[in-house]
């Protein structure tokens, strides 16, 4: 029968060190990325869509374009392409080259955005953070348990951060504690 014992100072360490990453990233996530992502998605949102001034006879109706329907922008690009001429009317030709300079313009308030709310640098950081974070406790998961305690403290860290139990690693740290290895 196994002595009780305390786990080792190490792993303890370890564990204190994932404890502070994971709430650095976490803190980044609640304090910093996510409202600053939400408030950036409520402006980006917000950029009015455009209908084209000009417009062009089709079936007997005069129609516009607007950058709120993925079609009409898609068609737009595609006409864009082609030679001047190349499309069934020179009203049609300039009612697409509208449509792409209004959206350019929707696209330059997108990156102005952007640019003010730097979400591609928050999240990169987050992503930064939460790879600190995973790095240590794959560090606690690697660590190689020589008491139960040890091994039952990294058990209960695997719970608790919902991690996959890795039967492999698990037997491994009972061999070690057996003196088998």
């Amino acid at each position: 029968m196994c002595a009780p014992a305390s786990p080792s100072a190490e792993l303890l360490a370890l564990i204190t060190a994932y404890r502070a990453k994971a709430d650095a990233c976490t803190a980044h996530t609640c304090n910093v990325y996510s409202p600053t992502h939400s408030a950036w998605q409520a402006e980006v949102e917000a950029i009015p869509h455009l209908t084209t001034k000009t417009g062009y006879q089709y079936l007997g109706e005069v129609h516009q374009l607007s950058t709120d329907r993925p079609g009409h922008v898609a068609a737009a690009k595609s006409a864009a392409k082609l030679a001047p001429g190349g499309l069934w009317s020179a009203e049609y030709e300039a009612c697409c080259a509208e449509l792409r300079d209004l959206v350019a313009q929707r696209e330059a308030q997108r990156v102005a955005l952007d640019l003010k709310y730097q979400v591609n640098a928050l999240g990169n950081e987050n992503d930064r953070l939460g790879d600190v974070a995973y790095d240590v406790l794959c560090e606690i998961e690697d660590f190689p348990s020589r008491t139960i305690a040890d091994l039952l403290t990294k058990l209960d860290l695997i719970d608790e951060t919902a991690g996959q139990l890795d039967i492999d690693m698990v037997r491994r740290d009972l061999r070690r504690i057996a003196g088998e290895a």
